[in-house]
């Protein structure tokens, strides 16, 4: 079988979108079950909750859909779907292990591009390339800001991702230099100096 074949196959597979969340659904659940850690007080269990690990998440259900050596080529049609999907996962995730953040780097590693390749297609010839490109950008910088204006995910590192990997500019405050001018009276000032030493003439 050729390559393009096996990719072919490959992102055809990912069109059964119901099985694969059926299939990650039982993933999530012995993740679950693995890493749910128990909270003591005086020897007694009093509260449960679930780790999250970042890297284990990652790997488990955020594989790239296509072989690391492959050069992969969508429609915007596949793209949108795909990016649907991707975000059920997420909220599967997030409602039954904990705040797990999607990021541009993560769902690029998913479909198996460069973060940068991916990012040159918001200048893609097709209209509905560009579009649907710039709605998913748009769309994960939404989701990481209202993460970090909720308290679900620290505002400095996801403004410092937001910059590294989406290219967004935090605005920063105009400086403004305010010089003052006082207009000097000399003949005010000769007036003051002398009517004091005459005072302290007077004193003496």
């Amino acid at each position: 079988m050729k390559k393009n074949e096996i990719l072919k196959k490959n992102q055809d597979n990912l069109l059964n979108f119901d099985a694969k969340l059926e299939e990650n659904e039982a993933k999530i659940d012995k993740y679950v079950v693995k890493h749910t850690k128990n909270v003591y007080f005086k020897g007694e269990v009093v509260d449960t909750y679930v780790e999250v690990n970042p890297i284990i998440i990652t790997n488990t259900f955020f594989k790239s859909i296509v072989p690391l050596n492959s050069n992969p080529s969508y429609t915007s049609k596949q793209l949108g779907d795909i990016y649907e999907y991707y975000q059920e996962l997420l909220v599967m995730i997030n409602n039954e292990i904990g705040a797990f953040p999607s990021s541009l780097t993560l769902f690029c590693r998913f479909i198996g591009v460069t973060l940068q390749s991916f990012k040159d297609l918001r200048n893609d010839e097709d209209e509905s390339m560009r579009v649907v490109v710039q709605k998913i950008i748009d769309d994960v910088d939404e989701s990481n800001l209202t993460m970090a204006q909720t308290g679900v995910a620290k505002e400095r590192t996801t403004l410092f991702k937001l910059k590294a990997q989406d290219e967004m500019v935090e605005k920063t405050t105009p400086k403004v230099n305010v010089t003052i001018k006082a207009n000097v009276d000399d003949n005010r000032v000769k007036g003051n100096i002398l009517e004091y030493q005459e005072f302290l003439g007077k004193k003496d």
